[in-house]
This record gives C-alpha cells, sequence and structure tokens, in this order.
C-alpha cells in the first residue's frame, strides 16, 4: 500500500511538472513568436508597397534587435530610393535643358546662314526667320513670331497683339528701333512655371 501510495504521488508530481513545463513553454514560444509575426506581417506590408510602416522593438533582446535592424534596412533601403529619384529627375532636368539649347544653337546657326545670302531681301529674310524660330522655342507647337520692321508687319499678328509675350526690340540701317515678338498662342502644359526661359530671351536677342 505504501509502494502504491508513493508511485501515485510520483505520477502526481510528474504530471504536475509536466503542466508547469508546458506552460512555461507556451509562455516562451508566444513571447517568441508574437513578435516574430509583427515583424513578418510588416515585411509583407513593405513587400507590397507600404514602405512608411516599421517593425515594432519589442520582445526578447535577440527578437528586439532583429527588428530594429530590420527598421534599420528599410530606412536605408528608401533612402537609397529617394536617393535615385532625385538623381533621376537632375538627369531628366539637365536632357531637357542640353536638348534646349542644341535646338537653339541650332536655329542661331541656320539664321545667321540666312543672313549670308546676299539674294535675300530683308523682308525675305525675316520672313524666313519668323518660320525657323517657333522651332527654337520650348513649346513650338503653341509658339508664334511677330515682326515688327521698317513698318511692316511680318508673321502672327496674334503673337503682336498677345497679353503675354516676350518682346526684343532691335535697330535698323536707318537707325529706328524695330521688335520682335514672340508668344504662345495656346495653353502651356500643367505645371509650367515660367512662360518664357532666359536662354529663349538670350536667344532673341543674337538674332
Amino acid at each position: 500500500i505504501a509502494a502504491r501510495r508513493d508511485a501515485v504521488r510520483l505520477i502526481s508530481f510528474s504530471a504536475a511538472l509536466l503542466v508547469v513545463l508546458l506552460a512555461i513553454a507556451a509562455y516562451i514560444t508566444r513571447r517568441i513568436a508574437r513578435p516574430l509575426n509583427a515583424l513578418s506581417s510588416t515585411a509583407h506590408a513593405i513587400q507590397i508597397g507600404n514602405v512608411s510602416v516599421r517593425a515594432s522593438v519589442t520582445g526578447p533582446s535577440e527578437i528586439a534587435d532583429l527588428a530594429a535592424a530590420f527598421n534599420a534596412m528599410v530606412d536605408a533601403r528608401q533612402q537609397a530610393e529617394q536617393l535615385r529619384e532625385s538623381q533621376a529627375d537632375a538627369l531628366r532636368g539637365a536632357k531637357l535643358a542640353l536638348d534646349e539649347r542644341i535646338k537653339e544653337l541650332a536655329c542661331l546657326y541656320d539664321i545667321f546662314r540666312l543672313t549670308e545670302d546676299d539674294a535675300l531681301s530683308m523682308r525675305d529674310l525675316l520672313q524666313q526667320a519668323v518660320e525657323r524660330l517657333p522651332s527654337a522655342m520650348c513649346f513650338p507647337e503653341a509658339a508664334a513670331i511677330h515682326v515688327d520692321f521698317e513698318g511692316q508687319s511680318i508673321g502672327s499678328e496674334q503673337a503682336r497683339d498677345h497679353s503675354t509675350s516676350l518682346v526684343v526690340e532691335f535697330g535698323g540701317s536707318d537707325g529706328k528701333r524695330h521688335r520682335l515678338t514672340v508668344a504662345y498662342l495656346a495653353p502651356l502644359p500643367d505645371g509650367t512655371t515660367a512662360t518664357f526661359l532666359p536662354e529663349e530671351r538670350t536667344l532673341l536677342e543674337a538674332i
């Protein structure tokens, strides 16, 4: 009877100890699994495009360190992406500016060649310059040119009378002042910050 009682006690103690160990194991598992699940959810959110989320730095020190390292990696990646986009924007801007300067130089060269043609009258030269100039502007499809020269009206009278225009005066052989006017007759694209570029005024003054 005593042996049976001892066996029952041993079994009861073992069962109680097993229950305690299982409870401890479940607690440890939850303490580790919860922050790992949260970290996994954060990683998935970032993967689908929500780059503003960050992992919660909680749980055991090893898990917290992992979450902190993950956040640092995401921050570094986001900064690198922003830098890449900024550099790409700067490159696009530089290419656009270069394209504009090439257009302006080509126009200046073509008009210079016209001035070397002694067979052209001044009116014909100005007429061809009026026809050539729009392609050198930032928005050539919308550009129109007008020249007032020695009482002659050459080109678009709409450009001459437009409320927003770029006007450059120049002198003729008679000492009188004449006028070259550029205007955009169609609406400009959204986001256009300036109607005319400083380089466009420089081009007209050079001509």
